[in-house]
């Protein structure tokens, strides 16, 4: 796992131009739009105490039927539940980490997917809803019994989805634009009773097949729906009319990608990219709300947290995170609930670090250290390396603040 850094948000507009070269539409800009600047050379240090009040540490059960993989992709807290994504399936968990239910199996039967990519929790329906690519569609299972209900075959190369009423869904995919067809649409406003509305945020053909997974696409404001795709610096604002219009603008300077045909031509995948230029990428995906913006980019394969005060207006972004809170690890984000950032670390980087850290303050110093850290301690007496995640949820301020 890549560390985790966090930075000072820029937003800007990238795809902008109407321009037949490259098939970039140009967007309405939101009356409120907010242009964010970033600098990814200032390699900022940054401390966990200049946007987190405290952190709360919650191992996930472990069992023989209930074993995640290796890597959580995401979760949505909902119902007084942790719904967590594993990529293969969903496993749900209460508040205090204790396994509920789990559904979703790879394969090619019913209730079976080929390649599971996102999920959303219905909370009116007491539904969880599996999309995936490869069969191109939507599972559906009982929130509360795990229960397979049906699916429903989309026929959309679609990573994300966002669930807006029973019958209505907006993808993050491909899809042919039928006025030109050296462009593809990303965004796809689709019904389950009508199949496709309508598409719009063009992107060049050349570009599809420079992608990489994002976690996560859209998040819920009061305005609407905020939406952001890869390679692209804006984050747009989605209307309960399905009206588009940049709300964020990033602006990474001179290392903004160039969008140009030439230049992705030297490439053959997004890794070489990110490895080989001093250009930033975002591919990865977006956590909001009305309150914070996170999400990362990344620049010479380095992956680069952004994180941003709405409220006060106030970026936050660095490659080197110290956690100044509790002394122990930094997270990998895989979620945004209220003013908790959610992530999750393996069980055996947790006892590898606090073992580090008990060798370097020496026993007696340990001994006042961990008394003075009880949740620490009863993880640390509870867990196993081959066990489940640990949730790590991170309570953020009501106003973040800058350091030297």
């Amino acid at each position: 796992m890549k560390h985790i850094n966090l930075y000072i948000i820029s937003l800007v507009f990238l795809f902008v131009s109407c321009n037949p070269q490259t098939g970039f539409e140009k967007m309405p800009e939101a009356a409120d739009l907010k242009t964010l600047a970033i600098d990814p050379r200032l390699n900022i240090k940054l401390n966990y105490s200049q946007f987190i009040d405290s952190i709360v540490y919650i191992p996930l059960q472990t069992s023989e039927n209930v074993l995640l993989g290796a890597n959580v992709f995401k979760i949505i807290r909902a119902k007084q539940r942790y719904f967590v994504f594993d990529e293969t399936k969903i496993v749900v968990f209460d508040l205090q980490g204790n396994y509920l239910i789990d559904f979703g199996i790879k394969g090619r039967g019913p209730g079976e997917m080929v390649w599971p990519t996102d999920f959303v929790v219905d909370s009116l329906q007491n539904t969880v809803e599996i999309l995936s690519r490869g069969d191109w569609k939507i599972n559906q299972y009982s929130l509360l019994t795990g229960e397979f209900i049906g699916e429903y075959r989309i026929g959309l190369r679609a990573n994300n989805l966002y669930k807006r009423n029973p019958d209505r869904y907006i993808f993050y995919g491909e899809a042919t634009n039928s006025s030109n067809k050296n462009v593809l649409n990303n965004l796809i406003f689709y019904s389950i009773s009508d199949s496709m509305l309508s598409a719009t945020l063009t992107v060049p053909l050349f570009l599809s097949s420079f992608r990489g997974n994002s976690n996560n696409s859209f998040s819920t404001v009061k305005d609407g729906v905020l939406f952001m795709r890869q390679l692209d610096n804006n984050i747009y604002c989605i209307g309960d009319d399905n009206e588009v219009e940049i709300k964020f603008r990033i602006n990474y300077g001179d290392q903004n990608i160039p969008m140009e045909e030439d230049f992705f031509k030297k490439y053959k995948y997004l890794s070489d990219i990110m490895e080989r230029t001093d250009y930033a990428v975002h591919f990865t995906g977006l956590y909001g709300n009305d309150s914070y913006l996170f999400f990362k980019f990344y620049l010479h394969n380095i992956d680069i947290i952004t994180i941003y005060d709405l409220s006060n207006e106030i970026l936050l972004y660095g490659d080197k995170v110290k956690n100044n809170i509790d002394s122990g690890p930094t997270c990998y984000v895989v979620g945004l609930y209220e003013n908790n950032l959610i992530g999750t670390i393996d069980p055996l980087s947790f006892i590898k670090h606090f073992k580090t850290l008990k060798r370097y303050l020496g026993a007696e110093e340990w001994m006042k250290f961990i008394s003075s850290h009880p949740n620490i301690s009863k993880v640390l007496n509870s867990v196993s390396p081959q066990d489940n995640q640990i949730l790590m949820l991170c309570y953020l301020k009501d106003k973040f603040r800058y350091e030297k």
